[in-house]
């Protein structure tokens, strides 16, 4: 606990007591160069190339940005890590380190009376060796009446304990922003200048009716639905969102963050209540029995129509089997077709080669016999010698003096030498004896049992 100007303030862990500029922690963010992602390059990588060059306390991804927050101990380390990484360890990979804004710094609040009417600028310029980077007079009412009250920014996550405001040690608190509020749609989260939504009336939560026109409807919040406009301060949705802001500024966390940590501890709340309460009365049961009922019967008819579903695809499915066994018969007939025309293929490429060598010995067998042909004018009859001359002519007179005997006695028989001759009439019914042989042997039946023919 301490005081400050008559007030009593609980410090949350983020205030840092022994606070220090030089050794402060100091936030960096690595991305790749003109804010791009590093999305999809290896995180082994990335997190090995970071360590390499400087002292690191802490890293971590944010995979929405393709970013990686890293924390380092002091300046020193987050300038040597700007130096020095400027490529990843593949040597291919560029990457730029900037100072990441919102967690290197940190506002508080400080009061003291004789803040009043000092301006915003020398404020800053006094306190900047304590690392005040920036400071805003806190006004309060409709006429804006500053007070003593000044919101200050530090160069540091987590603010000091304490500043010295000339000789005042004036203690210093959180400063918990109002929550944003959109004055275009009334939605939380975000301001009117990134509002993407309709515009709606913040009084009866309708659609706009136009500018400096006062509605005739009655009041109706857009969150909670109760009898005041969305702006009211008293609204339970606008309680839950400054929750949220307090959570955000303890923890130095995003304001998304924040939202799931306030939503985890809200259903671990609900949960407990309902547990601790045990009973309901009897008309929270009966509701709670009707609905129960009505979604057993959406059950009902979606079971009913997935069994229909089940039904026809099975049908489908047996349809097809049949088809399939079709397409198996139908491939395994073309395919017993195919081996048999293979086989007639080569029976009848064999016949046919048999044939071309039967031609071939029957030529042989022509140009044999025309070759040793032979005709009555064309023998040669051998030349006699001198010394036959003499007993020719005895021979021929022996002749002459027997033919008075010759009529006499009846002639004795001689042996006739008959030569063939080959006319071209036999040559002719010789070739078609070849044709009708080599048409009796095409006209043999193909017997699949065996490739070779019938011989």
């Amino acid at each position: 606990m301490a005081s400050s100007g008559g007030g009593m303030y609980a410090f949350p862990p983020t205030l840092d007591p022994s606070w220090s500029l030089k050794g402060s922690s100091r936030y960096v963010t690595v991305q790749a160069p003109n804010k791009g992602s590093l999305a999809t390059v290896n995180i082994f990588l990335v997190t090995k190339s970071i360590r390499a060059c400087a002292t690191v306390e802490d890293i971590r991804k944010n995979f929405k940005a393709g970013t990686y927050t890293v924390k380092v101990p002091n300046e020193a380390q987050a300038k040597q890590l700007k130096d020095k990484l400027t490529v990843l360890g593949d040597q291919i990979t560029k990457v730029e380190v900037v100072d990441d804004e919102f967690r290197n710094t940190s506002r508080a609040v400080i009061s003291c009376r004789d803040l009043i009417g000092v301006t915003e600028e020398q404020i800053v310029e006094e306190l900047s060796e304590q690392g005040i980077k920036a400071a805003r007079h806190l006004k309060k009412g409709v006429n804006k009446v500053e007070t003593g009250s000044v919101v200050i920014t530090f160069n540091k996550p987590h603010p000091p304990e304490r500043v010295q405001v000339a000789c005042h040690s004036v203690a210093v608190r959180p400063y918990y922003p109002p929550p944003a509020l959109c004055y275009g749609c009334f939605e939380y989260g975000h301001i009117s200048k990134n509002c993407r939504g309709a515009k709606a009336c913040a009084n009866c939560s309708g659609p706009f009716h136009g500018d400096n026109i006062d509605c005739p409807n009655p009041a109706k919040c857009k969150h909670c639905g109760e009898g005041h406009a969305a702006t009211n301060r008293q609204c339970p949705k606008r309680k839950t969102e400054e929750e949220i802001v307090r959570i955000k500024i303890d923890r130095n966390i995003p304001y998304h963050e924040a939202r799931k940590l306030l939503e985890s501890r809200t259903n671990a709340g609900n949960y407990a209540k309902v547990a601790a309460a045990g009973s309901m009365n009897t008309a929270e049961q009966v509701n709670i029995e009707e609905e129960k009922n009505k979604w057993l019967s959406e059950i009902k008819k979606k079971e009913e129509s997935l069994k229909v579903l089940e039904l026809k695809y099975e049908q489908k499915f047996e349809e097809m089997l049949k088809k399939q066994s079709e397409v198996d018969q139908s491939y395994l007939k073309l395919q017993k077709c195919f081996e048999k025309s293979s086989m007639q293929i080569e029976y009848l490429t064999k016949e046919l080669e048999n044939k071309q060598h039967y031609i071939t010995l029957l030529e042989q067998k022509v140009k044999t016999l025309t070759s040793n042909k032979m005709t009555p004018n064309e023998e040669r009859r051998p030349m006699p010698t001198k010394r036959d001359r003499s007993s020719e002519a005895k021979k021929n007179d022996e002749l002459d003096s027997d033919d008075s005997n010759r009529s006499r006695s009846p002639a004795p028989k001689t042996l006739a030498i008959e030569t063939t001759t080959t006319s071209k009439d036999d040559l002719i019914s010789l070739s078609e004896t070849i044709y009708v042989e080599v048409e009796s042997s095409s006209s043999m039946e193909f017997d699949p049992n065996s490739i070779s023919p019938n011989s």
